[in-house]
């Protein structure tokens, strides 16, 4: 890493139905980033006792990994939790993430990198006029994520979004 780079802090926040792919996921942007990536996901928040709250306000960029359930979690503003692959216990939060993401001056929502493991609606995208980061779509097969996908120029250009965000 050079001298001076700034280590980008990102959340990664996803559903339990897209676990398996955000872990794999933040794998790859580990790897691949150089070392300038640090990752913070939902099983990091519960092992170290940390604020969801917190951990949106402080990180350099949120990569929200799209689903059917994580949108209704957010929407509804409901809770669901569930355990990883390890068996730790961990709280999507959707009314703390809504109530965030909601809040006055938008600054968080700036900061927000929607990714989807499957083709996205047309109305998802961003638009230069709403200033939003349009989503990173993997596009990937019945929603698996494969090592060719992830080494390919999406994940170049998330890293590259990422490296990006104001500090």
């Amino acid at each position: 890493m050079a001298t001076g780079t700034t280590i980008k802090r990102v959340l990664l926040l996803y559903a339990k139905d897209q676990a398996c792919n955000a872990a794999e996921l933040r794998t790859v942007l580990e790897s691949e980033s150089a070392g300038i990536v640090e990752v913070v996901d939902l099983v990091d928040i519960a092992v170290q006792k940390l604020s969801l709250a917190e951990e949106l306000e402080k990180s350099h960029s949120i990569v929200f990994v799209c689903s059917e359930s994580a949108t209704e979690l957010v929407d509804k503003e409901n809770i669901a939790v569930f355990k990883d692959e390890n068996g730790q216990k961990v709280c999507f939060d959707g009314k703390v993430i809504s109530e965030m993401f909601s809040d006055g001056n938008g600054n968080l929502r700036k900061k927000v990198i929607p990714v989807s493991f499957v083709e996205l609606p047309s109305v998802l995208g961003g638009t230069k006029k709403d200033k939003s980061l349009s989503p990173v779509c993997f596009g990937v097969e019945r929603g698996k994520v494969t090592q060719k996908m992830l080494e390919g120029e999406i994940m170049t250009s998330l890293i590259a979004i990422i490296k990006g965000m104001p500090n």
